[in-house]
């Protein structure tokens, strides 16, 4: 129809202001990611800390500018509330694309990290003999029996509950997250047994 012509060019004027507006309110929150997941990182490396149960504090902040941009909303109230609903959604979207992005580097990194100590062990020889009878003890495992909980699998339960926790906020703000996001919660599932 001619109007829906006439008003093709003002909606994409909106939808590129929306862009615009949510990459604006993401920027801050999301520029900071890959520092926060180091820090995580070496919070439980080498520390004997023990396995985390709650998500990390920086989680919060990831939305803070949103609902500081969302306070600032005060057309009537059914705008308010499409205007708001739009910016939750393009913001929840941009945050949990590059939250995905930045967690599975660092998994990656865990992994590969991993992998080259395995490898290093294995080069080394994985055994050492115990004074007591001669006994054949892996390495990793005390001579009570006990294994360790592995650093890794506590920054790996880190990443869960930080993950976790942002599909919980978007879920909160009656919004999706972004497909890969929800992919990658998927894949992770099993570090938040």
């Amino acid at each position: 129809s001619a109007v829906g012509q006439a008003l093709a060019p003002l909606d994409d004027t909106s939808n590129k202001a929306a862009d615009h507006i949510s990459s604006t309110i993401t920027a801050p929150s999301t520029t900071t990611l890959a520092s926060h997941l180091r820090r995580t990182t070496s919070q439980f490396r080498h520390t004997n800390r023990p396995p985390p149960s709650t998500p990390s504090p920086y989680i919060s902040s990831l939305f803070a500018y949103l609902e500081s941009t969302e306070s600032k909303i005060t057309h009537d109230q059914a705008t308010s509330e499409r205007i708001k609903h739009m910016l939750r959604s393009r913001v929840a979207t941009r945050v949990s694309q590059e939250f995905a992005r930045v967690c599975a580097d660092a998994l990656a990194t865990i992994s590969k990290t991993e992998a080259s100590l395995l490898r290093l062990r294995e080069s080394r020889g994985s055994n050492v003999r115990v004074d007591v009878g001669d006994v054949v003890v892996p390495s990793g495992v005390d001579l009570r029996g006990k294994v360790p909980e592995a650093d890794n699998d506590k920054i790996r339960r880190q990443i869960w509950l930080d993950v976790d926790q942002v599909a919980r906020i978007v879920r909160g703000y009656g919004v999706e997250t972004d497909p890969e996001f929800a992919r990658f919660v998927d894949l992770i599932q099993p570090f938040g047994i």
